[in-house]
């Protein structure tokens, strides 16, 4: 049968197996529960870099993180355009890529900065009028230059192009070298934003979190936004998923089996994405990809391309340390480590052991048998 009230387009039902593959990779977003939440909790900090000048978004893998970024670099350009801010480049968005070696390549990173501003999506940018010295930038792509050459372009590039929002997407490579690297990585990003006056948004797994030493300076200098994943024990979590889950149901373009909609089922599909909706998406784009037979779409099938079981448990663990980051802490934790309580002294009771009245090596006489 098909979904009772399916929301993709009716040609679709007699369309191509790749038409209906290519429309459920990419021709919808489901406002979910969980996406809806944190895009309110960073569209809330943006264009406010006196109050938050980087703001650090971290979930688990697989959550929807980069469905996320797309989503507010449109909102980005939109408001902007509201606002009858027509010229420059009001946002860019960069993708940290992973680089050998034993320290970060930061020349790297701005050169990929530059030409993201150089090079702007068309459907986000063709409102917008860009500088007339746009192309100069691809002269500072010279692997001659040196790094505080191509950082100083850079800033006057950000500048020139009005760039409010910086937006990093997989943060976690560039954090994941010693904690040293990690503080110098903050300050520089810092810097960046206070020369330029752009806020700066970080968006990374739970390891950027695990990988920096978190001193308070350090965390004073960020804005945390937690993206969750969905918590099966909630109640309302519970019913959220269950809410995506239809919701995905809903834009699939082929006929589904009554089993992919049991209660036994939802929790199978839990399990298959430990809770993370993009991970959930991606395991039924690759069913629908192997899906090449008119017969129904089933629960087996889409169990056939879910992760195997080791890679759900470490993915389980990662979420287990990250939401370990953001639990508070007690007030009695506090009140001891600012003096307002003291330690209970350990009192003398029956377990307390006398001190030793001989010698360190001397026999006791009372252990000696009597003749």
């Amino acid at each position: 049968m098909w979904h009772p009230e399916y929301q993709f387009p009716e040609y679709l039902k007699e369309a191509t197996h790749q038409e209906k593959c290519d429309y459920y990779c990419h021709g919808f977003l489901v406002e979910h529960a969980q996406l809806k939440k944190s895009k309110d909790d960073l569209n809330f900090t943006l264009f406010k870099s006196n109050q938050y000048q980087i703001v650090n978004l971290v979930g688990p893998t697989g959550v929807g993180k980069t469905e996320l970024a797309k989503s507010v670099i449109k909102k980005v350009f939109q408001s902007a355009k509201e606002d009858n801010l027509n010229k420059g480049t009001p946002a860019v968005y960069v993708e940290v890529p992973v680089y050998g070696g034993s320290i970060f390549d930061w020349k790297g990173l701005y050169l990929r900065v530059l030409d993201s501003m150089n090079a702007p999506p068309d459907k986000l940018s063709r409102a917008m009028k860009l500088p007339q010295s746009r192309m100069a930038g691809r002269g500072y792509s010279e692997r001659l230059r040196t790094e505080d050459q191509i950082r100083r372009h850079l800033e006057a590039r950000i500048i020139d192009f009005g760039v409010k929002i910086l937006i990093f997407d997989e943060i976690q490579h560039i954090f994941k070298f010693t904690a040293k690297n990690a503080e110098k990585s903050l300050d520089i990003l810092k810097s960046l934003a206070n020369i330029t006056k752009c806020q700066i948004v970080l968006i990374g797994t739970y390891e950027s979190l695990r990988n920096i030493a978190w001193s308070g300076q350090l965390s004073r200098r960020t804005e945390n936004i937690h993206f969750h994943r969905y918590d099966w024990m909630d109640k309302k979590d519970r019913m959220d998923f269950m809410k995506a889950y239809n919701g995905l149901l809903s834009h699939i373009p082929f006929e589904i089996s009554n089993d992919l909609v049991t209660d036994s089922a939802i929790l199978k599909i839990y399990h298959m994405c430990c809770g993370c909706f993009g991970i959930l998406k991606q395991t039924i784009e690759k069913s629908l990809d192997k899906h090449r037979t008119p017969r129904v779409l089933t629960l087996d099938d889409i169990n056939a391309s879910a992760l195997s079981r080791k890679e759900r448990i470490q993915i389980a663990r990662e979420i287990q340390e990250g939401e370990e980051f953001f639990e508070d802490g007690s007030d009695e934790e506090l009140d001891l480590l600012l003096g307002i309580k003291k330690e209970k002294s350990l009192s003398k009771g029956a377990n307390t052991l006398p001190k030793s009245k001989t010698r360190v090596g001397s026999r006791n006489p009372k252990r000696d048998k009597v003749g």
